[in-house]
This record gives structure tokens, sequence and C-alpha cells, in this order.
């Protein structure tokens, strides 16, 4: 309608059946159209790998690329324990765990020898003086966390002392270190033996902070120097700390040992840490703690040692050992033996090759060195 037009009139019924017509023409194609889609989808679906599948087929190429780069560290670093050894043949196999050298240990040493050889002075077996230091070395070893044993041990002439026994225990394998507490009457003691208990009592608290892999037990002993008469010793009288420590030992203990470490005479001496035990050539507890110390640059030579210290009383019942000391003292058994005359220097490298020789035990072990 509008400006003179004609009006064309669709009626109801025409328009339904032009808008079925459409439907009928279209909606074959549109069927079709969907159908083709569902079915290329299925398809792609099909082609698709499962979750993961990927992963477990990387090529060797993107394997070694992942494997090349490093993980984060984590925030706390533990240590895993001595490295990995060098396979080469006999004692030279032995690659040791570094101990490093501490300012604060040489001065704590040095504050032990002050106070055995200048505090208490002449420690002589079963005297106030040696029972002063048994109680010294006691505290020591209590604050430092162990519980420490006394083991009463029968002198001579009615007179007794008593080792002083600690642990850190570790596997079913057993590392003993000791040192000799008294010394003779009119010497300070200071190298023979203050040094040795300092070293002790220094390897103590190390392992507090490095929990070896071997159990390790720690005996101050007493009564090693023996009676003296008019400034002699009296034979038979000497070692007798260790002796009835060697004594109490049970059949599985004497079993379960790898070697007893004795430590005398570690302050002053020739410019050679005398390593060895009472064999000609060497067994192998001595040859591999030699070893050890040669690997750690500390000057070190072969000794066989005489019997005169607690070692003896371990020899004597077939028990393996290795004995350290820096040799002849011209000082020894006099009132020259001051702390004056130790070397904090040889202190250091004494408890460098003793803790290093017990820190590596269990890895020694299993390679079959001792």
């Amino acid at each position: 309608m509008g400006n003179g037009g004609s009006v064309v009139k669709i009626s109801p019924r025409s328009h339904h059946m032009d808008t079925r017509s459409i439907w009928q023409r279209y909606l074959p194609t549109a069927l079709c159209a969907i159908g083709l889609g569902l079915a290329v989808s299925g398809l792609l679906l099909l082609a698709m790998p499962p979750p993961h599948a990927g992963r477990a087929a990387l090529p060797a190429s993107r394997k070694s690329v992942s494997a090349s780069i490093p993980s984060v560290p984590p925030a706390v670093t533990v240590s895993s324990g001595p490295p990995a050894p060098t396979p080469v043949a006999g004692a030279e196999a032995a690659q040791p765990s570094a101990v490093q050298a501490d300012s604060s240990a040489s001065q704590r040493m040095m504050a032990h020898i002050k106070y055995l050889s200048r505090t208490i002075g002449p420690r002589v077996a079963g005297s106030r003086q040696e029972r002063q230091a048994i109680s010294y070395v006691t505290s020591q070893l209590s604050q430092m966390g162990y519980a420490p044993k006394r083991q009463p041990v029968d002198l001579w002439a009615d007179l007794s002392s008593c080792n002083v026994i600690a642990s850190r225990v570790g596997n079913q394998h057993l590392m003993i270190v000791g040192a000799h507490l008294d010394s003779v009457a009119g010497t300070p003691g200071a190298n023979d033996n203050a040094s040795g208990v300092a070293v002790l009592l220094e390897l103590a608290r190390h392992l507090i902070r490095h929990q070896p892999a071997v159990t390790v037990r720690l005996v101050a002993f007493c009564g090693e120097e023996g009676e003296y008469r008019n400034g002699h010793s009296v034979a038979g009288t000497g070692r007798r700390g260790s002796a009835a420590y060697v004594q109490s030992l049970s059949q599985d203990e004497r079993r379960r040992l790898m070697a007893m470490i004795n430590i005398d005479m570690v302050g002053a001496g020739p410019p050679k840490l005398d390593v060895g035990d009472m064999t000609a050539s060497g067994e192998a507890p001595a040859l591999c703690c030699l070893q050890l110390a040669h690997e750690l640059h500390v000057p070190a030579a072969f000794d066989q040692f005489g019997g005169k210290s607690d070692y003896r009383p371990f020899h004597d019942a077939g028990l393996p050992f290795v004995a350290v000391a820096w040799g002849d003292d011209p000082s020894h058994h006099t009132p020259a033996d001051s702390v004056s005359l130790v070397d904090p220097g040889k202190l250091d490298q004494t408890l460098r090759v003793v803790a290093t020789y017990v820190g590596d035990a269990e890895r020694l072990r299993s390679e079959g060195l001792f």
C-alpha cells in the first residue's frame, strides 16, 4: 500500500507451505554437514595419545637433554657421607672424607692441656690429681651430651682408679679410641699425655656434629704409667686401666672390633707423625691409617712400636690396633713436659687423621682394606 501501488496478499497457508519447502530442501544438507563434523572429531580423538603416553616414549635426544638439566638444590645441604672411592688396589684406594682444620678446635685442645697440666698438674695413678682429671674428662663429655661411665680399676697397694668411657652409637662395627690421662710424678704431663686426652675430647665433640657410620667408643684410661718408686717405674704395674678394659670386652665386642686407636704424646716431637703397630712391616689397620695420613698431607711414617702404651693389652689379646705419636720427646717424664712445648699444629694434624680414620671406617671396611 502506498503511493497508489497494488497490494499483494499472502494467505497464511501459502506462507506455511513455503517455509516447509525450504526445510525440506536444506535439512538433508545440514544433517550431512553435522554428521561429517562429528566423524572428523571422532577421528581426531582416536588419533590423540593417552595422557602421559608421550612422556614414556621420549626420543633419546630429548631424554639426554632433560637429564643434563641440574635439579634445584635443597634448602638444607645434608652430607651423604664419604665420596665414592677411586678403584685403586690396596690401601691406596682410600679417599678420605675431609676433616677441616678449625682454629677453635685448636684453642679448645690447648685449653684442655693447660687445665690438666697446669691447674691439676702431675696426675699420678691413684692420686687425688688423677681423680680430678677423671672428673674433668667426665664433666667435659657430659657437657657435650654424652652419658660417660666410669669403670673401676684396681691398681696396686690397695689403690684404685677408673676409666672413663663414652660411646657414639652407630652400626654393629666397633672402633675404640683411647688415651691415658695419668702422668708420672714430678712432671706436668702436657705432652704425655694431656695432649692425647685433648685430642680425644675434641674428637668426641667432632662426633657429636658428624655421626659416624660405625659405633665409636672413647676411653680415657687410668694407670698407664704404672707405679713409680724413687723415679723409676715398677715392672708389671703399668697399663692397668687398658688391661682392665680389654678384659671386660665380651666375645661379641671382640668380634665386632675393627681397630683400637691409641693416642699418646701427640703435642710435641719430631716433624713426622709415627703411625704403626708392634709388627715390623705393619698390619692392615695401621697401614690403612698411614695411607689416610698421606692423603691428608700430614707428614707421617710407619713405626714399629715397642708396647709401652695402652695398645699393648689389645695386642696381647690378639685384637687389632693402631698407635699414633709424634715420636721421641726429650721432655718425656721430666718437669720440662709443659704446655709451652705443645705445638697446636701437631694436635690439629693428629685430630684430622684420627677423625678421618673413624669417619671413613665403614667405607674402608666395605672395601676390604681392613
